[in-house]
């Protein structure tokens, strides 16, 4: 019996990457748009099949995406980029396409997506915020007295 070695639309579009954490995002992200159209949670092990199904089956790819890209908008404004760049690049690898301003104007509804920015910015403490740390750290009793003074 000879085995099936037809190459799913999955694993061609992976195939397309070779970080490991860059696969691990693509199949993540993958696998919220198609759960999101075909309406059930899916796993790594139903992702190959959901997505033979979803593009045999007659869909109507615009409102898969707007009501994918509503059910993600909880998440952090890089993430959602994140996402919407690995569905848009499945899409496309698979005959779907769309005006080159339907994604823009997509993320256009969402505050915070114009740019590819942290939600939330990194900053240094400042030297009061570093005397606060050991006094409320129930490890100081154990600092030598000339690194107590040094901190206070």
């Amino acid at each position: 019996m000879a085995e099936s070695t037809r190459e799913t639309r999955i694993s061609r579009y992976i195939g397309l990457y070779s970080a490991e954490s860059t696969i691990t995002h693509a199949k993540s992200s993958l696998r919220l748009f198609l759960g999101s159209a075909l309406g059930r949670k899916l796993t790594a092990d139903t992702l190959e099949a959901a997505s033979e199904q979803y593009f045999t089956e007659k869909r109507d790819y615009q409102t898969d995406i707007e009501t994918f890209f509503k059910s993600i908008r909880k998440y952090a404004p890089k993430s959602i980029n994140m996402i919407l760049s690995f569905t848009k690049g499945f899409l496309g690898r698979n005959g779907v396409k769309f005006d080159e301003y339907y994604w823009r104007d997509l993320k256009g509804k969402h505050k915070g997506l114009k740019g590819n920015r942290p939600l939330t910015e990194d900053q240094a403490p400042t030297p009061e915020i570093m005397r606060k740390i050991p006094s409320s750290c129930p490890c100081t009793d154990e600092l030598s007295p000339s690194l107590r003074a040094a901190l206070e």
